[in-house]
């Protein structure tokens, strides 16, 4: 049986307990992602519509 102290316990809890953050800001930081590449396709779609409606009305 090992004895193990109680900074040592401690220690090994901390770890797990960030390891058990890691999806949530994994989650966080991927919805931020989709929501960046959204809005980048989101603005090409309407600056390609203007572009196309401002060629139509100086023909």
């Amino acid at each position: 049986m090992k004895i193990t102290s109680r900074s040592d316990q401690q220690g090994n809890t901390g770890l797990l307990s960030e390891l058990r953050l890691v999806p949530l800001f994994v989650i966080i930081l991927g919805g931020i992602m989709l929501l960046f590449g959204l809005s980048i396709g989101t603005s090409s779609y309407f600056l390609q519509r203007s572009n196309q409606s401002l060629a139509d009305v100086t023909q």
